[in-house]
C-alpha cells in the first residue's frame, strides 16, 4: 500500500498543497524555509498518531487545518483524514466504499511501524537498541540467553584464572631440592629418644649425687667410728645396693639433636616437593577448566556467527556483533552519513512491508550517485520514498515555494472552489482523478 494522493491545508508553513506522486522516488525540493519539511510532517502526522504532532501544527493566522492521505494498492484503498482545531486533532479512516473504521489509529498502526516510516529513527537508536531491533532477523538465536551465558563464563573464567595465577606465583616462589627425599623422617620418635637420653642422664646424675652423699656420710661417721659403726655398716649396705644397680652411661644427646636437625631439613624439603606437586596439579586443573570454558565460548560464538551469516539481513555487509550492529565489520555509527541513510532505509523497508512508504528528511546528505541508488532501491523493492532535499534551482521533483507548490498559487479563501487537480513536479504536471468525498464521521483522540 502506497500514497496515491497527499493534500494538506494550513499545516505549519503550508497554505494549500496537493500532490499525486509519480514514481518510486518522490522528491520534495526547494530553498530552506519554503515548506519542504511541512510536507513530510503532514504524512507523518496523518498516519503516526498524535505523539509526533508539534505544539502548533496549524499555520499562523489560521484556526483549522486538514491533512488527507489516499492510500491504496491492487487490493484496497483508504482515505485517511486528520483535522486540526484549537482543541486538538481528529482522525477518520474510510474505505473506498465509504465504510468508516471504528478504531482508525489501530487500523493504521497495523500497516506500518515507525522505523519503516522514518528510517533515521533507527540511526538515532542506541547501539544496543539497534542490535535488539535487527536480532529479529535471526529467529533461532536467543541473544539475551547467549549474552547471559557469555557473562557467566567470562566471570567464571576470570575467577579460575585468578586462582591459577595465585597458585603459579606460590609455585614460582618455592625452592625445591634437585634430589627430593624419599619421604619424611619420624621426628617424634627421635624426640622420644632425646627425652629418654635426658632422663638417663638425670638418673646417672642422681646416682652420682647419691654416691657422693654416701661417701660424705662415711667420712663423717669415721670421725667417731666406734659410735657410728652400726651406721657405717648400714650405709655400706646401702652403698653396696647402689653399686649393684649402677645405671648405664648416658647417650650422646648432641648426636640425637643433629639427627633431629637433619630430619627437620629433610621433612621441610619433602613437604615442599609434596606442596609443589599438589599446587602444580591444581594449577593444571584450573588451566584445563579455563581452556574448556574458552572452547565453549568459542563454539557458542561460532554458532551465533553461523546463525547470523545464515540469516537474511536486509543489507549486504550488515552483521551483529557483541550488542552492536556492524557494517563491513565495524560499528554502524562509524559509517558515513550517506551510508547510514541508505542502510537505515533498507532496514526500514525490511521491517514492515505493508505500508510501502518511507520518509527521509535528510536527503541533502546524498550525492547524485547515492540518490540514484536510493531510487533504484525503491523501484526494485516496490517502495515509495518521500525525500526532502534543498535545491536552489527549481525543476527537480515537487518544488516548494512559500508554503505551496511552485507555480500553483493558492486561491483566496473567498474564491476557493473545486481543488486544483494539477501539481507541479519537475517543471511538468501530474494529473489525478478526483475522488469521491469520504463520510464525515470522525474519531477524537
Amino acid at each position: 500500500m502506497k500514497i496515491l494522493r497527499l493534500a494538506a491545508e494550513n499545516i505549519k508553513r503550508l497554505s494549500v498543497v496537493e500532490i499525486e506522486p509519480d514514481g518510486a522516488l518522490v522528491q520534495i525540493t526547494g530553498k530552506n524555509g519554503q515548506g519542504k519539511t511541512s510536507v513530510l510532517d503532514s504524512i507523518w502526522w496523518a498516519l503516526a498518531g498524535t505523539d509526533p504532532i508539534q505544539a502548533q501544527p496549524i499555520r499562523s493566522g489560521e484556526i483549522s487545518a486538514k491533512i488527507e492521505v489516499d492510500l491504496g494498492d491492487e487490493q484496497a484503498e483508504l482515505l485517511v483524514t486528520r483535522r486540526f482545531t484549537a482543541k486538538g486533532s481528529t482522525l477518520k479512516v474510510a474505505a473506498a466504499d465509504g465504510a468508516i473504521y471504528p478504531s482508525p489509529q489501530t487500523m493504521i498502526d497495523k500497516l506500518f511501524g515507525k522505523l519503516t516510516f522514518d528510517p533515521l529513527a533507527f540511526m538515532a537508536m542506541k547501539p544496543r537498541d539497534q542490535f535488539n531491533e535487527l536480532s529479529g532477523f535471526v529467529p533461532d538465536v536467543d541473544f539475551a540467553e547467549l549474552a547471559r551465558q557469555e557473562a557467566g563464563d567470562v566471570e567464571a573464567r576470570r575467577d579460575i584464572n585468578r586462582d591459577a595465577k595465585a597458585k603459579a606465583t606460590v609455585i614460582d616462589g618455592m625452592i625445591v631440592p634437585a634430589e627430593p627425599p624419599k619421604g619424611p623422617v619420624d621426628t617424634e620418635a627421635l624426640g622420644e629418644k632425646l627425652a629418654d637420653a635426658h632422663q638417663a642422664a638425670a638418673v646417672k646424675q642422681t646416682w652420682r649425687d647419691d654416691c657422693s652423699r654416701a661417701r660424705d656420710d662415711i667420712a663423717r661417721v669415721q670421725e667417731n667410728l666406734e659410735a657410728a659403726q652400726k651406721r657405717i655398716t648400714a650405709f655400706k649396705t646401702a652403698l653396696d645396693k647402689l653399686s649393684d644397680n649402677e645405671p648405664p652411661d648416658p647417650v650422646n644427646t648432641a648426636e640425637i639433636q643433629e639427627r633431629i636437625r637433619q630430619a627437620s631439613a629433610i621433612n621441610e624439603a619433602w613437604w615442599r616437593v609434596e606442596e609443589h606437586s599438589k599446587l602444580t596439579g591444581e594449577h593444571a586443573a584450573l588451566v584445563e577448566q579455563s581452556e574448556a570454558i574458552t572452547e565453549r565460548m568459542n563454539k557458542r560464538a561460532a554458532a551465533k556467527e553461523a546463525a547470523i551469516v545464515a540469516a537474511e539481513l536486509p543489507v549486504e555487509g550488515l552483521g551483529l556483533g557483541d550488542g552492536v550492529v556492524l557494517y563491513d565489520g565495524v560499528p554502524l555509527d562509524q559509517a558515513s552519513d550517506a551510508a547510514q541513510l541508505m542502510i537505515s532505509t533498507s532496514i526500514a523497508a525490511a521491517l514492515n512491508p505493508d505500508l510501502r512508504v518511507i520518509r527521509i528528511r535528510s536527503g541533502s546528505l546524498l550525492d547524485a550517485d547515492n540518490l540514484q541508488a536510493l531510487a533504484d532501491f525503491a523501484t526494485e523493492k516496490d517502495f515509495q520514498i518521500w525525500i526532502e532535499r534543498v535545491a536552489d534551482a527549481g525543476g527537480v521533483g515537487f518544488v516548494m515555494e512559500d508554503g505551496h507548490l511552485a507555480g500553483v498559487e493558492p486561491k483566496p479563501k473567498e474564491e476557493k472552489a473545486a481543488p486544483n487537480h494539477t501539481s507541479k513536479k519537475g517543471g511538468g504536471t501530474n494529473q489525478r482523478t478526483k475522488k469521491a468525498a469520504p463520510p464525515k464521521e470522525e474519531e477524537l483522540f
